[in-house]
């Protein structure tokens, strides 16, 4: 009942900003088979199943490269514009025009390159000034002042892709530039400026709340 209530208040607020009412209810549907299927395909899962051994890959890549070549840089960032850790679990750390790709290999030895932003992150910005990952629909989001970016990996070619409805410019709501973005332990994204915050829906590229940093977090330094 109490998501349901939740969902009533989001959608309310989807169709303020000027969203379809039939797109709304057809994503929902969409992403409802997507998690009964996982719990299904969970409960089938076998070891002995073939298709479970093949490389499972997230999705087609609009283009047709292959893994991106590393910058060879000899040196670690004396300035980070952003940080996350990706649904690949591994940590990309964005600096200037680059991205440091951080991680440990199967041996538990950890392995760092870095990369072109617009290698790594195919058609994506030259610079980052924030990004997130939500880790339940595993999209990476690049934000680069007021455009944002939705992405998500293909472990084929070793690189991101960008998802559907992507890039756009951030919901007019938003009138601060982000510089943090994180996912709290609710499920909400939050993207800020140290002043201000929003609540964020990347998908619908909607801000669901608005506010003064210092009145939700109070003795907090964000």
């Amino acid at each position: 009942m109490m998501l349901e209530i939740i969902w009533k208040e989001k959608e309310a607020i989807l169709l303020a900003n000027g969203l379809n009412k039939t797109e709304i209810a057809q994503h929902r549907h969409k992403k409802r088979q997507r998690i009964s299927r996982k719990i299904t395909l969970k409960k089938r899962r076998s070891l002995n199943d073939n298709v479970w051994r093949r490389e499972r890959v997230v999705g087609p890549s609009r283009s047709q490269k292959g893994p991106p070549i590393s910058a060879d840089l000899q040196y670690c960032p004396t300035k980070i514009d952003a940080v996350t850790q990706a649904h690949n679990q591994r940590t990309y750390v964005f600096s200037n025009e680059y991205v440091h790709q951080i991680y440990r290999d199967r041996d538990g030895l950890q392995q760092k390159s870095a990369f072109l932003i617009t290698d790594m992150f195919d058609h994506g910005p030259r610079s980052v000034s924030a990004a997130f990952t939500n880790l339940r629909s595993a999209v990476t989001v690049l934000i680069d002042q007021n455009t944002v970016y939705r992405y998500r990996w293909n472990k084929k070619i070793q690189r991101f892709y960008l998802a559907r409805k992507s890039p756009q410019k951030l919901d007019r709501n938003i009138t601060f530039i982000p510089r943090l973005a994180f996912q709290w332990s609710d499920g909400n994204m939050i993207i800020s400026d140290g002043s201000h915050f929003s609540t964020y829906d990347p998908y619908w590229n909607v801000a669901t709340f608005t506010g003064h940093t210092t009145d939700y977090f109070p003795g907090k330094k964000i």
